[in-house]
């Protein structure tokens, strides 16, 4: 089989049917790919759409499990997955109209990569504009990427070796709530040999009102502190791996980077209440030599917190200022 599909589901009723509907193409034969839905304890109708499906469709799997997070909805459909590929799609996501029958025409090229990153679609543009490399028949490897600017923090759009996954245990982070997308991607950098593009719009977001991503309050800001110490944790132990040492920094810088950005956009949180909570020492990291793209940053956020997060501050607001100018 080629390609494994796992969608993790809650509560997703009102958006799975156009989400399925999207990947059941009547031009592919059902016997090259399977569909893992795990319905990770929805309280709505969510259950009797996927059984609908699933009766139209053998090549859908079916997995029920208590509600535990997305990383654990995914974990459990990448560890029934048989495809030699695999592409994880949110529920409420589709996939554009002819683009798996352009993925399963680029899997013939994807023998030595160990993931494929393709475009994805956002509000009906392209979510990256990397200078053609999507066109491009290279294969990189992770430094390469990272020096070169092409942070992808996102898995969707993107398709990975079942068997390097695996390999290397790669998994996501059980209970975290925030930036388990970001740290998978860095956690495969950090492994991977050869990374290749594809010129395909593989993956569309629905951005919607009040969803997670777009809801901002001092819990989404608690979570994301916990998510800093966590990777803190998760780099340490990498630290001696056989991987590539420079992806560490950038996993440690992302997540802190993340975190100050969206105290911006949160009432009655900023500086002092991430220093109440101990985030400054996760700051202070030692860089590989290796590290370029980004280290004067780094290298700020290393010697001040404190200097690093109001120069941010600084720039968001005379951004704020000129966009006013412009529009009147």
């Amino acid at each position: 089989m080629k390609l494994s599909v796992v969608i993790p589901v809650y509560n997703a009723e009102q958006y799975l049917a156009h989400c399925l509907d999207s990947i059941f193409s009547k031009d592919i034969d059902e016997c090259l790919f399977e569909v893992i839905c795990v319905n990770d304890g929805s309280t709505d109708n969510s259950q009797r759409v996927l059984c609908k499906y699933a009766e139209l469709h053998s090549n859908l799997i079916l997995i029920e499990q208590e509600n535990q997070g997305v990383s654990a909805a995914r974990n459990s459909g990448l560890d029934r997955a048989r495809g030699s590929y695999v592409v994880f799609v949110d529920a409420d996501d589709i996939i554009p109209l002819g683009s798996l029958q352009k993925l399963f025409a680029d899997l013939e090229l994807a023998e030595e990569a160990d993931l494929v990153i393709c475009n994805m679609l956002r509000n009906g543009s392209r979510a990256y504009d990397w200078r053609g490399v999507f066109a491009e028949r290279k294969l990189y490897q992770p430094t390469e990427l990272l020096n070169g600017g092409l942070l992808r923090g996102s898995v969707c759009g993107t398709y990975f070796k079942t068997s390097f996954l695996n390999r290397h245990n790669i998994r996501f982070l059980s209970g975290m709530r925030n930036g388990e997308d970001t740290l998978f991607m860095l956690t495969v950098m950090y492994y991977a040999d050869k990374i290749r593009f594809a010129d395909i719009d593989l993956y569309e977001v629905n951005c919607r009102e009040g969803s997670a991503s777009r809801s901002f309050g001092r819990e989404r800001i608690d979570v994301m502190i916990r998510s800093v110490e966590r990777v803190s944790m998760v780099r340490r132990k990498m630290l001696g791996g056989k991987g590539h040492r420079m992806v560490l920094d950038y996993m440690m810088y992302i997540v802190l980077l993340n975190l100050v950005k969206d105290t911006f956009k949160t009432p009655l949180v900023g500086y002092c209440y991430l220093r109440r909570n101990g985030v400054a020492r996760y700051a202070k990291f030692e860089l590989s030599a290796d590290t370029h793209f980004l280290r004067n940053k780094m290298e700020l956020i290393n010697k001040s917190f404190f200097a690093f997060y109001f120069v941010r501050r600084l720039k968001v607001a005379l951004s704020t200022i000129l966009h006013k100018f412009k529009v009147l």
